[in-house]
């Protein structure tokens, strides 16, 4: 998808907003494993787990929506991740959000903490020591602090590949653009899919928590 398929400008850019402030929860949380638990967690752990985790949600957005909530919901009832501790690390990462993009920032986050539970021998002291430090010190990262580990992302979405129409792209910005797209587009097929989700509920759906972010 190159820019000039792109019909609406500020929907992309909202999307643009929350694929950021996805990548901010990512590179928060992992940023926060390195300083609990250094000798667990590096360059190499923090490398093959980004892989991993790829590849949970990847398999996770193969379920239907009703299976997908059903196995989040479960996994999160079973490994104690409440829905509190989730609201207030993603209201302390972006403050208030409308509560559709909220709530599938906190799905995200969720599913993070199950792959980090099953899949990465993350026990409940590790896991409750985590939670407490994401909600309080963790310093809130981006993808500066991960490509200072050296890490790369060949698929980082720059914003200037989503320029209005009156500052259009040169062509082979727009070639690159195309490769660029493909995280953005899996990520907006997942947004849509949460919305879909949401879309029955009402805001009363909101955990009690959210009382703070009035």
């Amino acid at each position: 998808m190159t820019n000039r398929k792109i019909r609406d400008y500020q929907r992309n850019r909202k999307l643009k907003g929350i694929v950021d402030a996805n990548f901010k929860t990512f590179a928060t949380v992992v940023i926060a494993l390195k300083q609990l638990f250094p000798h667990d967690w590096y360059k190499k752990t923090i490398t093959d787990f980004t892989t991993s985790y790829a590849e949970f949600t990847a398999h996770m957005n193969d379920y239907d929506a009703e299976a997908y909530d059903f196995r989040v919901e479960d996994s999160c009832r079973k490994l104690n991740i409440s829905d509190s501790d989730t609201y207030d690390i993603i209201f302390r990462l972006n403050g208030k959000l409308p509560a559709e993009i909220f709530l599938a920032l906190q799905n995200n986050l969720k599913c993070m903490l199950i792959h980090l539970r099953l899949n990465c021998s993350i026990g409940s002291q590790r896991y409750a020591k985590l939670i407490a430090y994401l909600k309080s010190d963790a310093k809130i990262c981006g993808q500066a602090d991960l490509t200072a580990l050296g890490l790369s992302f060949d698929d980082d979405i720059d914003y200037r590949k989503l320029k209005s129409k009156t500052e259009q792209p040169t062509y082979s910005d727009g070639i690159k653009a195309q490769q660029q797209l493909k995280a953005l587009k899996a990520y907006q097929d997942e947004v849509i899919k949460c919305q879909q989700q949401l879309s029955s509920k009402s805001k009363n759906d909101l955990p009690a928590s959210s009382t703070h972010a009035g």
